[in-house]
């Protein structure tokens, strides 16, 4: 996101609210014009013919009973794109309103063939739910409205998506997100320093609205957007510079500028029943280093170590009392791992009561609104294990899993679309808080400002995907008809991929129970993400990634086990727990872990494990490789599996059999419901599934994310044959199934 800050007292209009996101050209340069494929070269006349033959063919299918989603969706893209082709020709865009003509000409006759096969034949009819959107509830990980389940999807996050409300339903979208932050209100220090006109003029108007079209807003209540008056009035507020919070979150003349803009807008917004819910903040990072937080800081350390000389046995160090200690430096942080840990630990809790306040400062006014926060998927980044956030402590505050992740597509390379980090986020997030949906509210599907085709179907799976790893509501980044620095070539560039999304949107409303009976499949397959190691390791990213890529085409849900879950984790829940290549780790972890394999647990080790300890010293202790469960770790062990660290493509694929073999044929993990193969009888690595039951058999999907069509073999668990239809295109879905790049099928069995 870009920052902007509205000075002074003046009121802003309507028109202005709508538009606030709307640069000049003057301040950021333009992206230039592309060269995407050009199918067809229609008439304006022959476009509009098309779109009149459209729009009576919608109203044909509606009149005759059957359900026109997916028809008039179509229609949707074909009349707001055709008058975007001819802005893109007025503003120097020839090549780009080239591509959108084409794609429309297309996309306008494949709708027209469809709607005519099902008004010949109404047995093709899938209706798509369209519930009243009110009373939203939130249980067995999934959203409801009126009793019902829903999937919400949707596009944000300025002016252009507020003007195009009337038509989110059209297009098969049911929810956006718009933002206001405190420097709209909050005026001044004085308890009349308020203004409330952004909040009547913009917010409650665009709630109205959405309530009249049955879409819901979900409000980003941006605590990024800080009033500079109180910068400039408060020596130290702005200290505190790191990602979009530019102030000490920590200090209370800062969270006194929250709390004032929370009491203000909430009893304002609270009852509209077009209200999803709220997000707390902007992919939020923490670096606070202030007296305030140092002092927490040294409490902190008392508690932990009760003596000092206790605490520079662990650093190393020579401090005199635990104020000194909390005294920290990046030097300090950099050349001393145990400190550095420390530090970490501690700083969590300074997200934690940040969200805490803004939470409690709500729920004083609010009961009832789910709150979460956008969060970015950086957990698996080392950097970030000092940035103040601690997303399973989080979970347990907010009442949707929040995010903000994307998938990215590779137009060379093994893989078409790249997922693995996305998923992964996904995983976490439902092993923390299975119960809860996830909203990943920014959405992104596209890379900004870039000049590269996006094929539908890249599009279409990217959110599938995120629906089928728990994710329960949706807003794309970003519904915006400029070509501005980091807004050009979004997806209302792009009429393929906005169809893409309206109709996997739609897909997933019409499948809602289908899709989370997957998602909230019960793992059998654990993998540790230990923020400890993370704290510690500065590679963590490089070796954590390649064994969750390997675990992620074993066919099974994954399980994300913390450094929490571990202390207690029953061995029985789990057929065997994937340890990647982590040589740090503290001494308390590294217990938990040995315990767990003496209590039962069946461990797959990637390479050789927990050599360091927090000091940064080899580790002497021999438990790790003396567990009583056999003589040697390695193959023949009987609860230790080790698998040689891999990085290339073939090494990769070496590991994935290693992998599966160890679940398969030594741990003998419960087998899933679906077994997908290779034509060789061995798993593909690129081609993800997973199944679960549903209504009395069962419930799957297969994807191929390989730049290389391949064919499979599909058998149930039990080595039955599966007959079936793709409940996404009609497929017709046997043993032996062919899946193109980027193809996604979902069937019953």
């Amino acid at each position: 996101m870009i920052k902007i800050f509205i000075s002074g007292n003046k009121k802003v209009s309507t028109a202005m609210a709508i538009l606030i996101f709307v640069l000049s050209a003057a301040v950021f340069a333009e992206v230039p014009d592309v060269d995407w494929p050009v199918t067809s070269d229609p008439t304006e006349q022959q476009l509009e013919n098309g779109i009149k033959e459209l729009s009576g063919l919608v109203a044909r299918l509606e009149a005759a009973g059957l359900d026109a989603s997916y028809v008039r969706s179509a229609l949707t893209v074909a009349e707001n794109f055709a008058g975007y082709a001819r802005e893109d020709e007025k503003n120097g865009k020839p090549g780009r309103a080239a591509y959108v003509r084409g794609y429309l000409a297309d996309s306008i006759e494949a709708a027209l063939e469809e709607g005519r096969a099902l008004l010949a034949d109404p047995s093709l009819d899938r209706p798509v739910p369209d519930p009243s959107l009110r009373d939203i509830e939130i249980r067995d990980g999934a959203f409801f409205a009126g009793g019902e389940m829903v999937m919400f999807g949707g596009v944000g996050h300025f002016g252009q998506v507020r003007k195009d409300i009337p038509q989110m339903h059209n297009y098969g979208f049911n929810i956006i997100q718009i933002e206001i932050g405190p420097s709209s209100v909050v005026k001044g220090p004085e308890p009349g320093d308020i203004d409330t006109s952004r909040i009547m003029e913009d917010i409650i108007v665009q709630l109205d609205r959405a309530a009249e079209h049955n879409v819901m807003i979900n409000l980003l209540l941006s605590p990024h957007y800080f009033p500079k008056w109180a910068l400039e009035k408060y020596p130290g507020l702005g200290d505190c510079e790191k990602g979009f919070l530019k102030y000490c979150t920590s200090d209370p003349r800062a969270r006194d500028v929250i709390r004032r803009f929370l009491d203000v807008i909430i009893p304002m917004i609270k009852d509209k029943p077009a209200l999803h819910s709220y997000t707390l903040a902007n992919e939020p990072i923490f670096d606070e280093k202030t007296p305030i937080t140092k002092s927490l800081f040294s409490d902190w350390l008392a508690a932990k170590y009760g003596d000092i000389g206790r605490l520079n046995k662990t650093w190393g160090k020579k401090f005199k009392n635990f104020e000194k200690a909390s005294d920290v430096n990046e030097d300090l942080l950099s050349l001393t791992p145990a400190a550095r840990l420390d530090w970490s630990l501690f700083h969590n809790t300074v997200g934690t009561g940040f969200f805490r306040f803004m939470k409690e400062t709500i729920r004083k006014h609010d009961p009832d609104t789910p709150v979460h926060i956008k969060f970015m998927d950086n957990m698996f980044d080392h950097w970030e294990a000092l940035c103040g956030l601690d997303r399973e402590v989080l979970g347990s505050i907010t009442d949707i899993s929040g995010n903000d992740s994307a998938v990215s597509y590779r137009p060379e390379g093994e893989y078409r679309l790249d997922n693995r980090r996305n998923a992964a986020f996904f995983d976490y997030l439902k092993s923390v808080r299975p119960d809860l949906p996830v909203f990943n509210s920014e959405n992104h599907i596209i890379g900004d400002d870039s000049p590269v085709f996006y094929p539908a179907e890249f599009i279409y799976a990217s959110l599938m995907l995120q629906y089928l790893h728990g994710m329960g509501a949706s807003t794309i980044w970003v519904w915006e008809r400029s070509d501005n620095a980091s807004l050009g070539n979004n997806i209302l560039s792009r009429p393929n991929c906005a169809a893409a999304a309206a109709r996997a949107t739609l897909d997933a409303r019409r499948l809602a129970r289908e899709i989370t009976a997957i998602s909230n499949a019960e793992p059998k397959l654990g993998i540790y993400l230990s923020r400890t190691v993370r704290g510690l390791q500065i590679d963590f990213v490089e070796r954590w990634k390649p064994a969750y890529e390997i675990a992620l085409y074993q066919g099974r849900r994954l399980r994300f086990i913390t450094d929490r879950t571990l202390e207690n984790l029953d061995p029985a829940t789990l057929g065997a727990l994937i340890i990647p290549e982590y040589l740090f780790t503290s001494n308390e972890m590294y217990r938990r872990i040995v315990e767990y394999v003496r209590r039962g647990g069946n461990v797959i080790a990637i390479g050789d494990l927990f050599g360091m300890n927090e000091r940064g010293r080899q580790r002497k202790d021999g438990r790790w490789a003396e567990l009583e469960c056999g003589a040697v770790r390695g193959p023949d062990d009987g609860c230790v599996r080790v698998i040689k660290p891999f990085d290339s493509a073939e090494e990769r694929d070496g590991a994935l059999l290693e992998m599966s073999a160890a679940i398969e044929e030594e741990f003998k993990v419960e087998k899933p419901l679906l077994i997908i193969t290779g034509e060789s009888g061995r798993p593909v690595r690129g081609v993800e599934y997973r199944s679960a039951e549903f209504e009395g058999g069962g419930i799957g999907y297969v994807f191929n994310a390989t730049a290389e069509s391949v064919t499979l073999k599909l058998r149930t668990a039990d080595g039955g044959e599966v007959e079936s239809e793709d409940l996404l295109g009609r497929k017709k879905i046997g043993g032996t199934l062919r899946l193109a790049p980027l193809e996604l099928v979902m069937f019953r069995f």
